[in-house]
């Protein structure tokens, strides 16, 4: 239920990576980046896991870029589109 304020905009779109309910924003926080902090990881080493691996803007992208294989590596902004899907057959399957 707190994840559908990020689902509320009728069409994907880069600024949409900030909508979130502020609870979910403080689990997100929780379960990403405390993890490091606590172990004594770097700010930079944080930065680049943000910018390189969890960037939601990147995600939330209107490009045309096509990962193939990576696409389980990676989460693109291809296969986040179907997590944003209306279908929910498409978007209750895919987490990514």
């Amino acid at each position: 239920a707190l994840h559908a304020v990020h689902h509320c905009p009728e069409k994907l779109y880069w600024l949409d990576v900030g909508r979130f309910h502020p609870l979910e924003k403080a689990f997100q926080f929780v379960l990403d980046a405390l993890p490091f902090m606590l172990r004594g990881v770097g700010e930079q080493v944080i930065s680049l896991y943000f910018v390189f691996i969890d960037n939601g803007f990147f995600r939330h992208s209107n490009i045309r870029l096509r990962y193939g294989p990576l696409n389980y590596l990676i989460s693109t902004a291809e296969l986040h589109r179907w997590h944003h899907s209306r279908i929910s057959d498409e978007s209750n399957h895919n987490y990514g």
